[in-house]
């Protein structure tokens, strides 16, 4: 018997329902792993030749990653605390997900203040780098100093996000592109991105994550304060089971 999963009358694994079957089929849409419900007597039993079948054998020959939930006797519990398992829990809350907030300035938080400062004093010293380049270089119809150093400093600046220098025939490459001075600042530049950004990949993926996307309910108590939330069971399930014998007592 497997809980919280609903047979029809052929007790057949390929038509079976319930809240574990969606969840399961989900995580392997996914592609977050592969799953395979077992029936009771495919929980394992001990054959003649000392080793265990079914789910249990599997654990044993390390096939098995994860496993449950399903209910056992004392011999083959102990096998079980035998494989030592990482965790067995309690209650588990499968809830949607939804955005924990909106704040638009979050890449800000994600980095210190001291590396914000550093960032930007880098980002200054090529675009000014750069713009020194530009104007050094003998050639006429030259952009003001303001425009010129803007656009530099917006070029390094997006940069960061991937995106090119743009066009060599543009008027900010057209003349600095061939000089030597250019390539070595722009292959600089590109090489502290690169180091840059697979440096904080982690930090920056986990700190959009966890602020993006958090589960609706963390907590039994959240649970039960949310009135919109209407408790059900399975006629399969552990809870149904348990309230059929309590009112067949009384």
């Amino acid at each position: 018997w497997v809980p919280w999963i609903k047979f029809d009358a052929n007790k057949s694994l390929e038509s079976a329902e319930g809240v574990l079957v969606e969840f399961y089929k989900g995580m392997k849409h996914a592609k977050v792993f592969d799953y395979q419900l077992q029936l009771e007597k495919a929980y394992g039993i001990l054959g003649p030749d000392k080793k265990w079948t079914g789910m249990i054998g599997a654990m044993l020959r390390n096939e098995t990653d994860i496993v449950g939930p399903f209910f056992m006797d004392e011999r083959r519990g102990s096998v079980v605390q035998f494989v030592s398992p990482l965790d067995f829990s309690q209650l588990v809350l499968v809830t949607g997900l939804t955005s924990a907030g909106n704040y638009p300035f979050l890449i800000f938080r994600v980095f210190s203040i001291e590396l914000w400062l550093a960032f930007l004093t880098a980002v200054f010293i090529a675009a000014g780098a750069t713009s020194l380049i530009y104007f050094t270089l003998p050639f006429s119809f030259k952009k003001t100093k303001a425009e010129t150093f803007l656009k530099y400093l917006w070029l390094f600046l997006m940069s960061l996000v991937g995106k090119d220098f743009g066009s060599k025939s543009s008027w900010y490459l057209r003349y600095i592109w061939s000089s030597r001075s250019f390539r070595f600042i722009q292959g600089v530049w590109l090489l502290s991105c690169f180091i840059f950004v697979n440096s904080y990949q982690g930090s920056i993926i986990s700190s959009f994550a966890s602020n993006r996307l958090k589960p609706k309910y963390e907590t039994l108590e959240e649970v039960m304060e949310d009135r919109e939330v209407d408790v059900g069971t399975y006629p399969n399930s552990f809870p149904y089971l348990c309230l059929s014998v309590c009112v067949s007592i009384f």
